[in-house]
């Protein structure tokens, strides 16, 4: 958007009321909004471990925990459970659903075989846990790792299982 900005800075200038703003996001903003999504769309779906820095995607997944949350608790106040600082920091671990080595119970739940190794680095094989429970975690399989999913503080891991 930063270049939208700069050129549209003298029609930004002009306004003078909320019906001259409202007019303006209508006619500018909004179509270009709509362009980004649809790129926005495309690239989060091909979105992978392996295809950004570390640190970015924890962030991202930060995001979608804290955004999780934010919905539960109906946008109320910010309490702990709605801070981003909850979701990224030294205690909280990026956690594989699918384990990144599969062990042979792991493979023998995986309905897919030949693509699993495309499904690893996967967004939606990413969540983030707290530390005591991605070490208790570890390489299981699903059927053991949901018993531990509903122990987080973590909304999203809770509904993991459901």
């Amino acid at each position: 958007f930063e270049r939208n900005f700069a050129r549209w800075a003298p029609e930004v200038r002009g306004i003078r009321n909320l019906n001259g703003l409202r007019a303006f996001v209508e006619s500018r903003f909004l179509p270009a909004k709509e362009q980004l999504a649809q790129r926005f769309d495309l690239a989060f779906d091909e979105l992978r471990e392996d295809s950004i820095q570390k640190y970015r995607m924890r962030y991202v997944l930060g995001k979608l925990a804290q955004y999780v949350n934010e919905q539960a608790f109906d946008g109320k106040e910010k309490t702990e459970a709605a801070r981003l600082e909850t979701f990224i920091n030294g205690k909280v671990h990026v956690e594989h659903i699918l384990p990144q080595t599969p062990s042979k119970k792991v493979l023998e739940e995986f309905d897919e075989i030949e693509q699993i190794q495309d499904w690893i680095p996967r967004l939606g094989n990413l969540t983030l846990a707290e530390e005591a429970i991605n070490e208790s975690l570890g390489n299981r399989p699903f059927t053991q790792k949901a018993v531990e999913y509903p122990k987080s503080k973590f909304l999203i891991n809770q509904s993991i299982v459901q």
